[in-house]
């Protein structure tokens, strides 16, 4: 048994919430895929359809999308190719459209596919996995993971086919939950979940079949041959899409001191201390 990032041995098992995960002891990584749970595509579809409230999130990462589209590069070329993987109802795509992006996006619900054809016409869309699309080598000058790696149930695998599609010098954009910030709120939360859940604050933290640290998600991206990786805290989504507490002004609040609080810890420790709640992560094709 090895970790999915880093390749180490050093594998712990732990319960969380009754549920078996593995930890690896050298990056951090925790996954829940080594315990025979992969979810399938329909197992996925239904969650975004009928579990996550995956318009009102989508509308709630309007701020991250334009921030993130402030990060890729301008290029002088007659065409810049965008790939959006999981591209959801397409709003990064609608943004991308008017930066001047040639986009195509990646998706497995059909519902929001529908809604992603509404925003940027037809033909843009493919229907499922990125590994069913058979895109061209060296299709696109950028790709974008914003929330999918937490579900692949083949990190290696995406990672490098992400790397065979990337023109020589693209860049890859990846959004993921950061597992210390998750772990640092269960330890707070749980042993008071009852009270909690009385003065009407849902569950907040969030363990997905793959859960990355800074480090884990660097060291996978290294091993493939990608550089210039950088990571951040990752801006947050406005509002409360989840619907952690009916008080939405506090939630909006307190997000904003965590966020705050992240990075100027980040910038205190010279950018080594990631501490918000998602990372943002940069990286180049060599």
């Amino acid at each position: 048994m090895k970790c999915s990032c880093c390749k180490s041995k050093k594998i712990l098992s732990f319960l969380i919430n009754q549920n078996t995960y593995y930890r690896c002891g050298h990056c951090g990584f925790i996954d829940k895929h080594k315990n025979g749970e992969h979810p399938s595509k329909r197992d996925l579809v239904q969650h975004y359809d009928t579990v996550d409230p995956h318009e009102s999130v989508a509308d709630a990462k309007r701020d991250f999308f334009y921030r993130a589209l402030e990060k890729l590069p301008i290029l002088e070329t007659p065409q810049k190719c965008l790939l959006d993987v999981g591209c959801g109802n397409g709003y990064f795509l609608e943004m991308a459209i008017r930066n001047g992006w040639e986009v195509t996006g990646v998706e497995i619900s059909e519902n929001a596919i529908r809604h992603s054809r509404e925003v940027i016409g037809e033909g843009k869309i493919f229907r499922g996995t990125l590994a069913e699309a058979k895109f061209k080598d060296d299709s696109f000058n950028a790709i974008t993971l914003w929330d999918v790696l937490v579900f692949s149930d083949d990190l290696e695998a995406e990672i490098e086919e992400c790397y065979r599609l990337l023109k020589r010098g693209g860049k890859i954009g990846i959004r993921v939950r950061n597992v210390l910030f998750q772990q640092w709120l269960y330890r707070i939360y749980h042993p008071f979940r009852k009270i909690f859940s009385r003065i009407g604050v849902k569950t907040p933290y969030v363990f997905h079949p793959n859960n990355f640290t800074a480090s884990s998600i660097y060291l996978l991206l290294h091993r493939f041959g990608y550089s210039n990786i950088k990571i951040s805290n990752s801006p947050l989504t406005r509002g409360d899409p989840y619907g952690y507490h009916n008080t939405t002004g506090l939630v909006r609040v307190i997000k904003e001191l965590i966020f705050c609080s992240a990075e100027l810890l980040w910038r205190l420790s010279s950018k080594r201390w990631i501490a918000g709640p998602s990372l943002l992560i940069w990286a180049n094709k060599s």
